[in-house]
């Protein structure tokens, strides 16, 4: 594949590759062999690549069984090498000079190996160039830039001998390496699958980009959402979109967004045609509307599993679609246009880390007579992707209060100096005083003009903890002095000034 890239970017005109690999035997045993058009290979190449220790994998296919190797650069000599077990290294032989590029690569494994077909067709989705696969379960084809038709998109193994393709849709979009599909996809490098798991599409990241770069996927998708509401797409509706929010919620929000402000294209939940821009979407609304209609449960009452000020919201945005009788809505208001990601601020911190959004039980709820936590907020954040301000908003504009927090108390915090200075003045000096060092174990007074430690008539420091001081006479006597202390004047906090 590498060196078919390289020649077609080299190419000066248009360029097919081709790329076969044959599954086979003969008088010395089996043999898997691979072939190319692309830009072969010179004599340094071709030394670097059947070296255990250099930048191609040839020299550790040797490591398996004997390999022998076959190419030609554009209008170069025929090299042939070949390389055993036995660790002797590899000796070239020069043909006449002439023909177009190719390279053979045939390696006879000494052990059994895997299916090659069925190997390939697990794992190459999608081809850069046509790749034909001949063996004993028979050939398969990859046509150029395609998404594979064999490629197991939502098996669950599919390395599996009866891996299967499980999506039943799948939609190509304007890039050539984004697909859409109504299950699990994945995230392939080069093509190749590497067991990277994506919900709703295919994404190939090529160049550059590797597999694990979400940053890359989520531009890809969110470029692609265009093509997800085009006429024939039957991939996006209710419950594929409420599966997408707990994986990427987002992206759900970005996709129903748009679809809202498409009033033209029709969207079904329940049997009801809707309009977006007018109910929103909340992936819950298919459940709360189905005990609705059928009768498990009465407008205006309390869902067990959902609390009433959310069940409230929902009623009263499909009230005039569905017709829902019975309502009391007398001071309500009608609340801000659902998104998909509204259930993730609205359920617990598990729920949202799990992906558990449809669990029964009001435990996955947050509970409407208490304020919110400060760790659920900072895990919604975390799961939308949105900065915890704005989180706080949301859940303010839907009836939900934050706890307050002990950080930042209403009042003027004191200090325990003594004196009545507040955080903002302390001690008359009009600054916070430093940080304390680590080395600090015990608070210490802060030193100003205006306090100042209390110190004994006879002008030494009184000892806090008592013990034996040195009278002025040089005789030592105890830290509680049997002299009257002298007395302040009036206006003296004798605890923090001196007299």
């Amino acid at each position: 594949m590498r060196a078919c890239r390289r020649r077609d970017a080299s190419a000066a005109r248009p360029w097919r590759g081709r790329i076969t690999l044959t599954e086979g035997a003969d008088d010395r045993g089996a043999y898997l062999e691979c072939a190319d058009n692309g830009l072969g290979m010179g004599i340094r190449e071709l030394t670097e690549a059947l070296s255990p220790t250099g930048t191609g994998a040839l020299g550790h296919c040797a490591l398996v069984g004997d390999l022998s190797v076959t190419t030609r650069r554009p209008d170069g000599p025929v090299l042939r090498a070949r390389v055993s077990e036995s660790g002797v290294p590899p000796r070239v032989e020069t043909g006449e000079p002439g023909g177009d590029s190719f390279t053979v690569v045939r390696l006879r494994p000494s052990a059994p190996i895997p299916a090659g077909v069925d190997l390939l067709r697990a794992i190459l989705w999608v081809a850069d160039y046509e790749v034909t696969a001949t063996g004993a379960s028979g050939t398969e084809t990859w046509a150029a830039g395609r998404l594979s038709a064999g490629a197991p998109i939502g098996a669950g193994d599919p390395f599996a001998p009866d891996a299967a393709r499980v999506a039943a849709l799948v939609i190509p979009t304007a890039s050539p390496r984004v697909w859409w599909c109504d299950g699990e996809g994945g995230v392939l490098t080069d093509g190749l699958w590497t067991g990277e798991r994506l919900f709703g599409a295919v994404v190939n990241l090529t160049g550059t980009a590797g597999g694990g770069d979400e940053a890359e996927v989520e531009r890809l998708l969110h470029a692609q959402i265009p093509s997800l509401l085009a006429e024939g797409a039957d991939v996006l509706d209710h419950r594929w979109l409420s599966a997408l929010t707990p994986r990427d919620p987002g992206l759900a929000d970005a996709i129903a967004a748009r679809a809202a402000s498409e009033p033209d294209r029709p969207w079904t939940m329940a049997g009801h045609q809707i309009d977006l821009g007018r109910v929103g979407c909340f992936p819950a609304d298919e459940a709360l509307f189905r005990a609705v209609s059928h009768g498990t449960h009465h407008p205006g009452r309390e869902v067990w599993w959902m609390p009433r000020q959310v069940q409230l919201w929902r009623l009263l945005a499909w009230r005039d679609v569905a017709g829902f009788g019975g309502l009391d809505t007398t001071g309500t208001p009608p609340g801000p246009l659902a998104r998909p990601s509204d259930q993730v601020l609205l359920q617990d911190g598990d729920a949202v880390t799990r992906g558990r959004l449809y669990g029964p039980g009001p435990q996955a709820w947050l509970d409407a007579g208490r304020p919110v936590p400060w760790g659920h907020v900072l895990t919604a954040a975390r799961a939308t992707g949105r900065r915890v301000a704005e989180v706080v908003d949301r859940l303010a504009s839907l009836g939900f209060e934050m706890r307050p927090s002990r950080r930042s108390p209403s009042g003027p915090r004191r200090r325990t100096c003594g004196c009545s200075a507040t955080r903002a003045t302390v001690c008359g000096r009009g600054s916070t005083p430093p940080r304390r060092s680590r080395r600090d174990i015990w608070p210490r007074p802060v030193s100003s003009p205006a306090c100042r430690p209390v110190r004994s008539p006879a002008g030494r420091r009184r000892s806090p903890g008592g013990g034996s001081r040195r009278s002025p006479d040089g005789s030592r006597r105890s830290g509680t002095s049997s002299r009257t202390p002298r007395r302040c004047p009036p206006g003296r906090n004798r605890t923090t000034t001196s007299c």
